[in-house]
């Protein structure tokens, strides 16, 4: 039986497969892990140009929910990557905007890759 470094429901890393829904990554593939975090402020500033000009264009304090709407939404669609670099290029294993969750990942498989010896 295969001793897991992690698993939930997204994503099993053990000491020979990492897998992300239902695509499998062999961990003698794996040269090195990393989390690419999701670039925030280009979202946060489109919000804000498309939410200024909303307020420019409109009156009154509907702007400013309009403008507190349109942040909300820049943050919940911002994602981070955890990216695997293989002999073979970058993959992108899997895309989440919770950035803890992909660095817990993330150290799983730096630990399965240096069992592997």
């Amino acid at each position: 039986m295969d001793e897991f470094f992690y698993k939930s429901t997204l994503v099993e890393v053990s000491r020979t497969l990492v897998k992300v829904g239902s695509t499998s990554y062999p961990i003698n593939g794996i040269g090195s892990v990393l989390v690419k975090p999701s670039n925030r402020n280009a979202w946060f500033i489109a919000a804000f140009i498309v939410a200024a000009l909303g307020v420019a264009g409109g009156s009154g304090g509907g702007g400013l929910l309009f403008l507190a709407m349109l942040l909300a939404i820049a943050g919940l669609c911002s994602k981070g990557a955890l990216v695997l670099r293989t002999s073979s290029g970058d993959q992108q294993a899997l895309s989440h905007a919770n950035i803890k969750l992909l660095e817990e990942v993330k150290a799983a498989i730096e630990k399965a890759v240096h069992m592997r010896g």
